[in-house]
């Protein structure tokens, strides 16, 4: 794939993106992880943070997990993000998406510990926030209602720093 091809299908990701958000009426709280469809994290995020681009390979990897995990293929798709995250090990996106997939798999202490291993290698607190509302929902799954409210307080936290406040 060459570099064009590449800058045009991440144009073309971001613009569904934004056409995704802006086509739903805001909510109070977003919904798990398990009712959503795509997994939530971009792994060309951290460009912007200067870090080294990322390679093409880890972009193909993880569309082939987001089809995988909304055909309900989840192991498959965490094969792919685990292989990803071999190849770029400190994109906190990959590991914030296994994070995704663990939580659907109901694997929810593995979900919790791969979104706190997201949050380690990141200061986006747009991802840091969205990483805390799995953690809290991983936690309320297992019956942890303190840790989960604990969780949302954190995801509050980051969400008021995402919008400068």
């Amino acid at each position: 794939m060459n570099t064009r091809r590449l800058a045009r299908l991440i144009i073309w990701v971001m613009l569904m993106g934004l056409v995704a958000g802006c086509s739903v009426a805001p909510r109070d709280r977003e919904p798990p992880p398990s009712e959503q469809g795509d997994l939530t994290s971009d792994p060309q995020r951290p460009l912007k943070g200067g870090e080294a681009q990322v390679p093409e390979v880890v972009v193909a990897l993880v569309s082939d997990a987001n089809a995988a995990s909304s055909a309900g293929d989840h192991e498959q798709a965490a094969v792919r993000l685990e292989r990803a995250i071999r190849i770029a090990p400190r994109n906190a996106a990959l590991w914030q998406n296994l994070a995704v997939v663990r939580y659907r798999q109901e694997r929810y202490a593995q979900a919790e510990s791969l979104a706190l291993k997201s949050n380690s290698l990141t200061a986006d607190a747009g991802l840091k926030r969205q990483n805390w509302l799995l953690v809290a929902e991983a936690r309320r799954a297992m019956g942890d209602e303190a840790g989960a409210r604990e969780a949302e307080a954190e995801a509050k936290r980051f969400a008021e720093r995402a919008a400068g406040r």
